[in-house]
This record gives C-alpha cells, sequence and structure tokens, in this order.
C-alpha cells in the first residue's frame, strides 16, 4: 500500500505505513505490528464516516496484506510476546539515538532515529484495550520525539544541538491525540511528507539512557540505508496470541461495494 496515495481521512495511517515498508526488508515482524496498529487506527476512523468508500477500500487493501503477512510470519507471531518484540526494537533505536545525541554527535540521522522510535513505541498501545502504556515508556515517546523536533530545529537554523535533556523551556510541538493512538505526519525535515517538522516540543522529564530490555531478540546489524545505523536486527521474533486487528469490526464492510 502507497502511503502517499492515503485519502485524506486516513492520512493519520501514514507515519506507520512509511516506517512498515522502511523495515519490512530487514524487521517484517516489525512491519506487521505497524501496519496491525494502522489497520485498528483506520478502523476508528471510517467508524466517523461509515460511507466514505475511499478509507474503505484504503482499509480492506490494508487488512488483506495483513491477512497474507500473517501466513508467512505465524511461525515468528506464535514464538514470542509480540510486546517485548516491539518494546526491543524500539527501545533499542532510541538507546542508540540518545548514546549519540548525549555524546554531542546529533546528526540528522538521530533525528530520525529518535523520531522512528516514538513511532514503533506508539504501536505497542494496540496490546492495551485502553491503548495506555506503562509510565516509563510514555515518557520515553515524548522525550524522543521532542528530541526529534529540537534536533532538527538546531540543524535547520544552523546550531550546534543541545546534548542530552534540555536546560530551558520550549514552545509546544503539535502533540499526539492520545486517546486514538495517533500520531503526526512525519515532518518534512525528517524525510517524510508532512507539515509542522519546525515545531519543538516541550522539554519532557529528564531520565537517563535505558538499556535494552532483558529478554528481547533480533538485535544487530540492519541492512537498511534508512536505519542502517541503528543497529535493529532482523532475526528477532514477537507474538500476540489473537492478532490486534478486529476484524469483525469490519466485517460490514462487503467486498463487493461497501458501506457501513
Amino acid at each position: 500500500m502507497d502511503a502517499k496515495q492515503l485519502p485524506q481521512r486516513m492520512k493519520p495511517l501514514k507515519p506507520y505505513l512509511t516506517h512498515a515498508k522502511q523495515v519490512e526488508g530487514h524487521a517484517p515482524l516489525m512491519a506487521y505490528y505497524c501496519r496491525c496498529f494502522a489497520a485498528q487506527l483506520g478502523v476508528e476512523l471510517r467508524q466517523q464516516a461509515p460511507d466514505d468508500q475511499e478509507s474503505t477500500l484504503v482499509l480492506l487493501s490494508l487488512l488483506d496484506e495483513l491477512e497474507a503477512a500473517k501466513v508467512n510470519l505465524q511461525e515468528e507471531i506464535s514464538n514470542q510476546d509480540g510486546f517485548s518484540f516491539v518494546e526491543n526494537f524500539s527501545t533499542k533505536i532510541f538507546d542508540q539515538a540518545d548514546q549519540q545525541d548525549r555524546a554531542g554527535k546529533a546528526n540528522k540521522l538521530t533525528a530520525r532515529s529518535f523520531y522512528a522510535a516514538s513511532i514503533f513505541m506508539n504501536t505497542l498501545r494496540q496490546f492495551n484495550k485502553d491503548k495506555s502504556l506503562p509510565d516509563d515508556l510514555e515518557q520515553k515517546l515524548k522525550y524522543a520525539k521532542w528530541k526529534a523536533a529540537d534536533i532538527t530545529t538546531a540543524l535547520r537554523e544552523g546550531r550546534v544541538p543541545e546534548a542530552g535533556p534540555a536546560g530551558s523551556p520550549h514552545t509546544d510541538m503539535a502533540r499526539e491525540d492520545e486517546s486514538s493512538g495517533r500520531d503526526e505526519d512525519e515532518p518534512e525535515s525528517f524525510g517524510g511528507g508532512g507539515g509542522g517538522g519546525g515545531a519543538v516540543g516541550n522539554r519532557p522529564a529528564s531520565f537517563s539512557s535505558s538499556s535494552t530490555p532483558a529478554g528481547g531478540s533480533g538485535v544487530g546489524t540492519v541492512p537498511s540505508s534508512d536505519f542502517s545505523e541503528l543497529g535493529v536486527g532482523s532475526s528477532g521474533a514477537g507474538s500476540f496470541k489473537d492478532t490486534p486487528v478486529d476484524t469483525a469490526a469490519v466485517s460490514g464492510f462487503g467486498r463487493g461495494g461497501g458501506g457501513g
């Protein structure tokens, strides 16, 4: 599915579909979870306008894509806990970006890495009915989004990015709609298509860089142009016992013409 061709109502799916595409070659399971989260969000968005045929077709296509991927990934899906896999994957990206930033070596890739970590962490909401995250991950997600914007703004303005947590407050950035797990489109300065790249977030509470959670797997070198320096490997596996996408919620679409 081409994330660039989404109808307006489905634009909030774009960051998750874009990042799924970026990692599917070396981390197909992470791509699968990104698309699962996008499908959940798509179901919610379609419920706001059941007669939106464009959105219905997009969602049906995404669900077909997920069903095919689930067949290919069945063994991986059955082996480990999905939450742990995604947490490990996203935390590894976050930790490497954080270490580079705290060493005073932040660059454009560091900003992209922080942003990618925030996208992957946000997909963890699919594993909880209320879409909440543990406090430490919620704080880490907000910090990653803020650092991505802060580094990007500094580079655009010709400044050396401030290493680590900032010492002064900043202006508000476009906020995440936490009630639906929605994320803003990727800023242009991060290589995506959406707006808002210039905004800088409020400084989240400071915390120490954490280590990769115990029990995770699949950490290695990524043969990917976008993530080649992030160190996230392709061998890991994760699972959830039932697909996070409630296909019953879209059973009324109808392949033949669909309405609500």
